[in-house]
């Protein structure tokens, strides 16, 4: 079973963010580079990124989770 990812920038940055313990609203290139990190290490273990298509696959059983 997959994970998808909305390819939604504005969405998924703030919650990285989030999870390194920053603010999610911040400014600052080091933390968006930290957060970059972040999605490098995890990129292998995301099937895709689509903002529509996680919907009809997660019916399908062809994805398990979409973030």
């Amino acid at each position: 079973c997959g994970v998808a990812m909305l390819d939604s920038p504005g969405d998924i940055l703030p919650i990285a963010l989030h999870y390194l313990g920053l603010d999610p609203n911040s400014s600052q290139a080091e933390d968006y580079d930290k957060a970059r990190e972040l999605m490098l290490k995890i990129r292998p273990y995301i099937a895709y990124f689509h903002s529509a298509k996680y919907m009809t696959d997660i019916a399908n059983g062809d994805i398990c989770v979409a973030i």
